[in-house]
């Protein structure tokens, strides 16, 4: 029973995350074009006052946000030639990025690998929302994303051994650059 399950049964019933995230976010779901553009330029406004910062953390909805972010900053950087300073990415329990233009989610089957930069992706192997992680995962440059599976649900990691686990893998694998 309850909500959770019934999303296990639709993930579990699809053949690829992609089509997954199409289900759970069908174009009439997703936030207009105005909201994203918004909440992208609060934050660019956060980063020009608090920053220039290297990378960003981001939890289930907030994987999203600053995943959709990146994608904004990568563009911005091309078409102004500036130096992009977000070079990585910890996503725990995520979603994939919505476009920047707000005309959907972005899915690696039309989409690509659109996130450049170092990324690595905290997830739990009992998630019922893991085609969401792995969908995020999936839009990320394969040569530079890594996945470390916790195996709970859809959470940030509070054990002792799995959070020393987890930091010793950011350490050998969150280079600099």
């Amino acid at each position: 029973g309850g909500v959770g399950a019934d999303l296990r049964e639709k993930f579990e019933a699809q053949e690829t995350t992609e089509e997954s995230m199409r289900r759970l976010f069908p174009e009439e779901l997703t936030p207009e074009a105005q909201v994203v553009r918004a909440m992208l330029n609060r934050l660019h406004r956060t980063m020009e006052e608090y920053g220039p910062f290297q990378g960003l953390i981001g939890y289930s909805e907030g994987a999203l946000t600053a995943a959709t972010l990146l994608i904004d900053v990568q563009q911005r950087c091309q078409l102004t030639g500036s130096e992009n300073t977000l070079t990585h990415a910890l996503f725990f329990s995520g979603w994939p990025p919505l476009d920047p233009d707000g005309t959907g989610v972005l899915l690696s089957d039309t989409d690509g690998q659109v996130i450049q930069c170092q990324t690595i992706h905290v997830l739990g192997s009992t998630d019922p929302y893991i085609h969401g992680s792995l969908a995020l995962y999936e839009v990320c440059n394969e040569d530079k994303a890594l996945i470390f599976d916790h195996g709970k649900g859809h959470l940030v990691p509070r054990e002792r051994k799995v959070l020393k686990e987890l930091v010793s893998f950011i350490r050998k694998h969150m280079t600099e650059g």
